[in-house]
């Protein structure tokens, strides 16, 4: 019987690890993707202060202090939600900030295409943290709409 143990107990680590790195991010409970988004939002926010502000606004709200010598006024981001019926759409606002796709319902293209400006920094060499970066705006973007 001793041997029949020893394996379980050999088994069963693997089989967790195995298990955990199957499973998406997207499987985990929700207050484990909420803790991830929080983590990501944060991050999102110091990308949103260097990057988003001088034309968004500290706040978000497309008054930002070179906002008045753009021909196209920038979006408020606060409202993203509301003016799409309480609904966030997530990979649109990735798609509008990465602008190397065109978007759905964007129309022009005055915003920057920052999906190439990242990647031509040193901090984001490679497609995933391009992608990274983006995903971490967006998440804060979703945490600052208004109801």
């Amino acid at each position: 019987m001793a041997h029949k143990t020893s394996i379980r107990h050999c088994l069963a680590p693997s089989i967790l690890v195995a298990l955990l790195t199957t499973f998406p991010a997207s499987a985990q409970t929700p207050a484990a993707a909420d803790g991830a988004d929080t983590t990501s939002a944060a991050m999102g926010k110091q990308s949103f202060r260097s990057y988003c502000a001088s034309c968004h606004g500290a706040e978000a709200r497309g008054d930002g202090s070179v906002a008045e010598h753009l021909k196209v006024p920038p979006t408020d981001l606060t409202q993203i939600s509301q003016r799409n019926n309480g609904e966030f759409p997530f990979e649109d606002v990735f798609q509008s900030i990465d602008g190397r796709k065109p978007a759905r319902a964007h129309g022009n293209r005055d915003m920057p295409v920052w999906g190439d400006a990242f990647k031509m920094t040193r901090d984001e060499p490679d497609e995933a943290g391009v992608n990274d970066r983006i995903n971490d705006l967006v998440h804060f973007i979703k945490s600052i709409q208004e109801e």
